[in-house]
This record gives C-alpha cells, sequence and structure tokens, in this order.
C-alpha cells in the first residue's frame, strides 16, 4: 500500500513539482503544472454545478486533456464517465444521458456527436477551454480527494446499448494507485 501523503498528483506537486508528469507528444507538463490544471477544472467544473458524486462524462482521446479533465473532476469527488471516442451518436449520447452526466468534457472533433445533448454542460478541450481554465479563480475549489477518481465503464453493448457498471471504492484503478 502506497502512503497516502505521496501519492496523487497534488502529493507529487508537493514532493517534485518540476519533475516531467506527462508527455503529451511534443509537450510535457510538470507536475506543479498539472496539479495547477487539475485544479482549476475542478474549478470549471464546480462553477457548471458538479458536486460530489456527480457524474462529469469524458469523450477526449488519450492525451493530458483527458487526464486534467478525470483528476479534475475526481478531486471534486465526482464519478469520470469515460465515452469511447468511437462511439457513434446514439451510442455516445446513451451513455451520458444514462449515467446522468452533469457535465462533459469532449475533443473538439468529436463533440458534433454529442449535437443536441441537452441538460448537460458541455465543456470542449482546446484554446477555448485553455482560456477558461487560465481565467478560473481557483481558491474555492473543494478539493474531496488527490488520488484516482472513481470511474463508471460502459459495457460494450454487444446486444444492445450499453450498460453502466460503477465499481465505486473497489474501482481497480483505485486500487493499483494504493488508494
Amino acid at each position: 500500500m502506497v502512503d497516502e501523503q505521496t501519492y496523487g498528483v497534488m502529493a507529487q506537486a508537493r514532493l517534485r513539482p518540476a519533475a516531467v508528469a506527462i508527455v503529451d507528444g511534443e509537450t510535457s507538463t510538470t507536475y506543479a503544472e498539472l496539479d495547477d490544471r487539475c485544479r482549476r477544472m475542478a474549478r470549471l467544473l464546480q462553477d457548471h454545478g458538479v458536486t460530489a458524486g456527480d457524474r462529469v462524462a469524458v469523450m477526449a482521446h488519450n492525451s493530458a486533456g483527458w487526464f486534467v479533465a478525470a483528476h479534475g473532476a475526481g478531486r471534486l469527488g465526482a464519478v469520470v464517465v469515460p465515452v469511447n471516442t468511437h462511439s457513434k451518436r446514439r451510442e455516445a449520447q446513451h451513455v451520458i444521458t444514462d449515467s446522468g452526466a452533469r457535465a462533459v468534457v469532449v475533443d473538439p472533433e468529436l463533440a458534433p456527436v454529442l449535437d443536441g445533448l441537452v441538460d448537460v454542460a458541455m465543456l470542449v478541450v482546446g484554446s477555448g477551454l485553455d482560456r477558461q481554465l487560465d481565467a478560473v479563480d481557483d481558491a474555492d475549489v473543494v478539493v474531496a480527494d488527490d488520488g484516482w477518481p472513481t470511474t463508471m465503464l460502459y459495457t460494450s453493448g454487444t446486444t444492445g446499448l450499453p450498460k453502466g457498471v460503477a465499481p465505486g471504492a473497489d474501482d481497480f484503478r483505485r486500487r493499483a494507485a494504493g488508494v
């Protein structure tokens, strides 16, 4: 078991702020920078009404943006709902609606799949979201957790629409991270 004082982005930002946390293409992000982005994402999600226990869907490619969205949501105690980037409109919208997601973070090229989706805050990754994150006052964000966020996964839907599976505290990623 990992000492709870040394796991998570916040802890690593305190212990080794200048160390590289993520490499995304040609861009490297330190733990201090990642901690700042995750904290700002948490505040932005909080400003959109996300609180502990809420669902936040993330439909983004494997990138630093996905990690920031997931860990920003996790800091609020929200449950992350990954949405397959290959999903068609019906499937993607079903996952978001069925999960009860309060917000969705989506890559710009995938956003058209979500056209017509109502009652959910849409945060599109890219320069617009980066500007929003830069402008966020993150002083009042309430941090519920610093470990790997709890995740609600969806089945492949081979016999119909995908079905949600929420492992909760037994989430294998949380156990693998030692939390």
